[in-house]
């Protein structure tokens, strides 16, 4: 069974995967979180596949040489960065960007009387001083 992805509370648009970019045929590049390096040059998606733990969702060809261009895979030497998935990691629970975020909590604060612990507790403050 394919695991859905979460929704926007706001929008109900479906919340994007937390991929991993993959660059192939590199040596001097700094890893994070968000992307590694690998020297091997795979030809094709099943090469680049054996190599990694995860799924592939994008891929991008190139020339040799001419490592920054995008090149049709029928011209292209060989794979220089595919996007991996986890199969289970979303960029987000609740909402598909931080506007769609701030948004839904301007509609609930219009339409409710909710707020956090602080904003409580420094309402009744400012009741006080403001009542005899």
């Amino acid at each position: 069974m394919t695991k859905l992805p979460p929704l926007c509370r706001f929008c109900g648009k479906a919340i994007a995967k937390r991929t991993h970019t993959v660059y192939f045929g590199r040596s001097r590049f700094r890893p994070d979180d968000y992307s590694t390096s690998r020297t091997e040059r795979p030809r094709t998606k099943e090469e680049a596949q054996r190599l990694l733990n995860q799924q592939i969702v994008s891929i991008r060809w190139t020339r040799a040489g001419d490592r920054d261009a995008w090149a049709d895979p029928a011209e292209a030497d060989y794979i220089s960065q595919v996007s991996t998935w986890d199969g289970e990691s979303y960029e987000s629970r609740y909402f598909c960007n931080g506007d769609h975020a701030r948004q839904f909590g301007v509609v609930v604060a219009k339409t409710r009387n909710l707020g956090t612990i602080e904003y409580m507790t420094a309402l009744s403050r400012q009741k006080e001083k403001v009542e005899p």
